[in-house]
């Protein structure tokens, strides 16, 4: 009953429909420099006090970063990949507000020259305590959550069913030699799929679920506001993400990188072709209407 009450909740909480009310601190309509690092800016436009465009500039040249960019970069070790990570996680924990749903514009074969942006709309309905509905999926980890059991179908199954190879041939190709081993440890992503979506959700920090440390597993905001100055998390989480995404590019499927929260209180982020979390924001899954957001926000000037 949780699970259905919770899909009728959805849909009244993600929106993308602008609010006129203004914020003395940054007020809406302008494009302003949210984030910078030896790489990297990030600008953010303030639409309304709900919601934010962002967007990532490479320091060289000048230019936005594309979609292409976006997933080469995530998982690379070298310092641009570091920086870039280090760029998306301080930024979105840096937003105002409780938590934010992400929602980032259409990536496919076609439009992976095109700028990378996302959505950030406020939330501030997260629940305080994580659910343990999600417990046998992280029997594999360094810190499990208590009462999880290996299922007959366990994680080794469900991760070569989701990418098509072995978990530890994946994790050596992300972190590269020895340090894969080392991620792990200290907890590395774990991926799963539920009907038919790969998601990407990090390891507990501790076995028991309702320590305060694992509170901020319930959302992204929060979980980007815990491992900020956490370099082998954010390389685990953001190669997660980037890898399941070239994957399904590589199908010719078109990628939707999002977070809703609602159906279970647990970080899974969401990397998917289907459209059904943009309801209300339409637009970001088209790539010519997408294309047309990104210069309505970024290129047009703001009065």
């Amino acid at each position: 009953m949780k699970f259905f009450l919770s899909l009728l909740i959805l849909f009244s909480l993600g929106s993308c429909k602008v609010d006129p009310s203004n914020s003395s601190s940054n007020p809406p309509g302008i494009v302003s420099k949210f984030f910078e690092n030896d790489h990297f800016i990030v600008e953010r436009y303030k639409e309304s006090s709900e919601q934010s465009y962002v967007r990532v500039m490479m320091k060289s040249g000048k230019v936005s970063l594309t979609n292409a960019d976006l997933l080469t970069l995530l998982a690379q070790e070298k310092e641009d990949g570091k920086d870039l990570r280090e760029a998306l996680t301080k930024t979105i924990a840096n937003l105002e507000g409780k938590g934010i749903q992400l929602k980032s514009a259409v990536i496919t074969l076609a439009n992976k020259a095109d700028p990378y942006y996302f959505l950030a709309v406020l939330d501030e309905t997260f629940p305080p305590k994580l659910a343990d509905t999600y417990k046998d999926y992280f029997f594999h980890c360094d810190k499990k959550p208590v009462a999880a059991v290996n299922t007959s179908k366990d994680y080794t199954e469900r991760f070569i069913e989701t990418f098509g190879f072995d978990r530890t041939k994946k994790l050596q190709r992300i972190n590269k030699g020895s340090t894969s081993i080392e991620v792990l440890s200290n907890g590395a992503s774990h991926f799963l799929s539920t009907s038919g979506t790969p998601l990407v959700s990090p390891c507990p920090f501790e076995n028991d679920l309702n320590t305060q440390k694992n509170k901020s597993l319930v959302h992204l905001k929060a979980y980007m506001e815990a491992i900020k100055d956490d370099a082998k998390r954010q390389l685990s989480f953001w190669s997660a993400v980037s890898s399941v995404a070239k994957a399904k590019l590589d199908k010719n499927e078109q990628v939707l990188l999002n977070t809703e929260g609602h159906a279970v209180d647990y970080l899974h982020f969401r990397v998917e072709s289907k459209t059904g979390f943009y309801s209300s924001c339409m637009d970001l899954t088209d790539v010519a209407k997408a294309k047309a957001t990104y210069d309505r926000v970024f290129k047009e000037p703001h009065n």
